[in-house]
């Protein structure tokens, strides 16, 4: 096992390092080099990084590794979590973060559409405005035959 790795050992094989601001985490940080993706582990007690290389591979089209990737290529700053477990002479590392939504910003910058559902007759009706408040286009699509269908 390596002896710069006794703090694992100290704590019963696991080592929490939480990521709580908007640069990243101050303990432990990914770094690219030309050969991979590696682990720069902040050491108290030898005052020299530890430099560890991640060996972890996209398990599916939705696995959430791609986003943490894409946006540590992007140089973007944010916080994440690393847990470091020892089982059995080998270190896993667990990683936990927040994808981050991009904030929606509704403006009538380029005009506005309305949408409304009628009664009598049953229809969706959908009007196109521009930016200065003029109608551009409007459309009735009947939804009449749709009162035909049950509740199955």
């Amino acid at each position: 096992m390596y002896s710069s790795f006794t703090g694992l050992e100290i704590r019963k094989g696991n080592l929490l390092s939480i990521g709580h601001n908007k640069y990243g985490n101050p303990n432990i940080k990914f770094i690219f080099k030309e050969n991979g993706l590696y682990l720069k582990i902040t050491s108290f007690e030898k005052r020299k990084p530890i430099i560890v290389e991640v060996k972890r591979k996209v398990k599916s089209k939705k696995d959430k590794w791609t986003n943490f990737i894409c946006l540590l290529l992007e140089n973007q700053k944010f916080p994440y979590t690393i847990r470091l477990k020892l089982k059995n002479n080998k270190i896993y590392g667990y990683v936990s973060f927040e994808i981050r939504e991009p904030k929606i910003k509704i403006t009538k910058e380029n005009g506005v559409i309305g949408i409304d559902i009628n009664a009598k007759p049953f229809h969706l009706a959908i009007a196109e405005i521009n930016k200065d408040g003029n109608l551009i286009s409007y459309k009735r699509i009947k939804l009449g035959h749709l009162n035909n269908f049950s509740k199955k």
